[in-house]
């Protein structure tokens, strides 16, 4: 199937051209070929979706909504990367404390390395449990070794 794709690699100066051809004001040309080159076509593309025109039967057309810019695209891609950082910051908060309460219950309950147990793991696939382990028993080894 790939064999029969048609359209050729354009450059970054002629993917930016294509999309002035469509309708997208471009401001800032050394800006937007930047921003084109290091973050590309295709991902930028996903935020410049909602910046198109709908025909008459409500289907999406290649053409810009009129006085759609290659700012507002960034704009709106720089939104998403703010909001998904804020989002993993948090995620991660919350996995630390998880793993912070495991652990202090499981030392607390059957000692430094009750991990090693898989009686006192929640009911995990046995495989599961001992690539757990694998990972784990190293570091126990290291410590009795102190």
């Amino acid at each position: 199937m790939a064999e029969n794709y048609q359209k050729p690699a354009l450059t970054f100066e002629e993917q930016l051209e294509h999309l002035k051809n469509y309708g997208l004001i471009i401001s800032d040309h050394d800006s937007a070929l930047s921003q084109l080159s290091t973050i590309s076509y295709y991902r930028l593309s996903a935020y410049w979706y909602p910046f198109r025109q709908r025909d008459k039967d409500s289907n999406i057309t290649s053409n810009f909504a009129e006085g759609t810019s290659f700012d507002d695209v960034i704009k709106l891609y720089e939104f998403d990367r703010h909001l998904r950082l804020l989002i993993l910051d948090a995620i991660e908060r919350i996995e630390v404390y998880i793993r912070t309460l495991i652990t202090y219950h499981l030392g607390h309950s059957y000692g430094a390395f009750g991990y090693v147990s898989g009686s006192h793991a929640p009911a995990w696939e046995s495989i599961r449990y001992q690539n757990l382990t694998t990972i784990c028993i190293p570091t126990q080894e290291r410590g009795s070794k102190k």
